[in-house]
């Protein structure tokens, strides 16, 4: 560990850190409902000393990003971390709950953890009295479990030839990232009573027929076992006593680095082309909702812009193993304005989005550490 590193790392606080953490936690923070938890944490970055700017989202003055700064410009490392967390869908609460070294809640992974430990080594940086001889910012986000408005909008006026994402990798460096593909299918039937099924032309029939058949074949698709298939979504029908006219599934699929959806979306339409033979009466068609092509950093040649976050890792005596991130992210969004993007940060992706997501506290710790240790070299 260098003298830097150690100067830096001397003034990051535990204490203060979980008090911060559990903060987050404790605000319900879905997006387009970001306010409260946006005006909680700038008071605390106040009382801290800390200037900081405020980036609107939207047409609400309640959402805002809020960026740190340090150093001179231009900037050498964006470190970026959403503030929203997916919506509550049971009845447990959003709350945390600490056993030991481990807390339960909404966000503990995904990624409240991060954000905590990314300000609370901002913090540590600036109290140092370190030189800063490049600049850096941390940028704190809404909206990336929805449309990730606010990444876009922080996009347009932050960018550094680095940039760290902390979605939840349990600390592994994410240099690869997944593609992510998100298609509608719709169908459109004829309406009948239901006891006459021979009248009408039931679109959820020939929908459950194109879903069956595009899940019997992904294993034949071209990197199949690398590619993850989700049916998020199937709606459609009424409670009424008729034959369903209308249905639609919504489908995400996860491809991996470099992957064309070309094949995939290639494949949807000849599961359509056959159902629409045997459902005649019935009107099957196919859109593109969303693509974020993945990428592959791993493979660029000569790429050197890791060396901060290599010796962060270091200094924590943890292995740099490169990996990639499965699951999509904000990180596209800025590897397509020509910054080497990495995904790190405390958590495991397994537990996000599921009622049993938690963290370990010693893992937030180590994040507040190796951040800060990136955050040393990065301004040296």
């Amino acid at each position: 560990m260098t003298t830097r590193i150690a100067a830096v790392r001397e003034h990051l606080d535990r204490g203060r850190l979980e008090s911060q953490f559990f903060e987050l936690l404790d605000i319900y923070s879905p997006p387009y409902a970001e306010g409260p938890l946006i005006e909680r944490l700038s008071a605390d970055l106040t009382a801290r000393g800390l200037t900081f700017e405020r980036q609107q989202v939207g047409s609400s003055p309640r959402r805002q990003n809020l960026v740190l700064r340090a150093g001179p410009e231009p900037l050498a490392l964006l470190w970026l971390g959403h503030l929203d967390t997916v919506e509550l869908w049971h009845e447990g609460g959003h709350r945390p709950r600490r056993d030991g070294d481990i807390v339960w809640g909404l966000g503990t992974a995904d990624m409240k953890s991060g954000c905590a430990a990314a300000v609370e080594a901002f913090t540590a940086l600036v109290a140092s009295g370190v030189p800063l001889r490049q600049g850096l910012a941390v940028g704190l986000v809404v909206g990336e479990e929805d449309a990730g408005d606010g990444a876009l909008v922080l996009r347009e006026r932050v960018s550094a030839p680095l940039t760290v994402i902390g979605e939840p990798t349990s600390l592994e460096p994410c240099v690869d990232h997944f593609s992510y593909l998100e298609l509608l299918i719709e169908a459109r039937g004829k309406r009948a009573h239901a006891a006459l099924p021979e009248v009408g032309a039931n679109a959820i029939h020939a929908m459950l027929e194109v879903v069956s058949a595009i899940l019997e074949q992904r294993a034949g698709w071209p990197d199949a076992d690398r590619t993850a298939l989700s049916v998020r979504r199937i709606s459609g029908g009424e409670p009424h006593f008729v034959i369903a006219e209308h249905c639609e599934a919504q489908i995400d699929v996860h491809l991996p680095p470099g992957a064309s959806p070309d094949g995939v979306e290639r494949a949807f339409s000849e599961a359509i082309e056959r159902a629409s033979r045997t459902h005649e009466g019935v009107a099957l068609s196919l859109r593109r909702v969303f693509w974020a092509p993945g990428f592959a950093a791993s493979t660029t040649p000569g790429a050197t812009p890791t060396l901060p976050l290599e010796a962060a890792f270091r200094s924590v005596d943890r292995p740099w193993l490169p990996t990639a991130f499965r699951s999509h992210s904000d990180a596209n969004l800025f590897h397509d304005r020509g910054t080497f993007t990495v995904v790190c940060g405390p958590g495991s992706l397994d537990v996000a989005h599921r009622r049993s997501e938690h963290v370990s506290l010693a893992e937030v710790h180590t994040a507040a550490e190796l951040y800060a240790a990136l955050f040393a070299e990065a301004t040296a």
